[in-house]
């Protein structure tokens, strides 16, 4: 297992995956590491679907020309609020982010590979992935997060960029 400052700078998306699927306690430990992200007031409104069905997520890929994975990734998250435990949009979808980003830098940690989808609010694919996933009324889909064993690999790189450090006004 990397150490956390490493698995933050390495992380890199990784959008093709082999076939072999993921074991309960390996999902179980990405769903634990979403359910540790901070959230405002800790009202914890992120809620998380596992997809594994090959039908569910070539009908999700077939609907977003941002999702080309899905189909071949064997686990993909859909990582959702609760607009009832988080009634400020903006707060719900910055606890869903944290959750997000905790679950795909735990899976680099664990050697696998994901990429986070953007799921837009009011949009048709929102109103699609609402509709396949059963959600109910205060339960809004943030991302979709495809992850399984890496089959491409991405090459570290300096992030780090000196014009984006401001020292105490811009």
């Amino acid at each position: 297992m990397k150490d956390g400052l490493e698995t933050i700078l390495t992380r890199r998306s990784i959008r093709s995956f082999t076939n072999e699927p993921l074991d309960e306690a390996t999902i179980k430990s990405l769903l634990h590491a979403g359910m540790s992200a901070p959230s405002a007031h800790n009202r914890r409104p992120f809620h998380f679907i596992t997809i594994l069905d090959e039908t569910t997520r070539l009908a999700l890929k077939n609907k977003s020309m941002f999702a080309k994975m899905l189909d071949e990734a064997p686990l993909v998250i859909a990582v959702c609020g609760d607009k009832v435990r988080q009634p400020i949009h903006d707060f719900l979808i910055e606890d869903c982010s944290a959750a997000t980003e905790n679950i795909l830098l735990a899976a680099h940690a664990l050697d696998l590979g994901a990429v986070w989808i953007g799921v837009y609010t009011l949009t048709g694919w929102q109103k699609f992935i609402i509709n396949t996933l059963e959600l109910p009324k205060n339960i809004l889909p943030i991302a979709l997060i495809a992850i399984g064993h890496p089959k491409q690999t991405r090459k570290d790189r300096e992030r780090f960029e000196d014009d984006k450090w401001h020292h105490e006004k811009w």
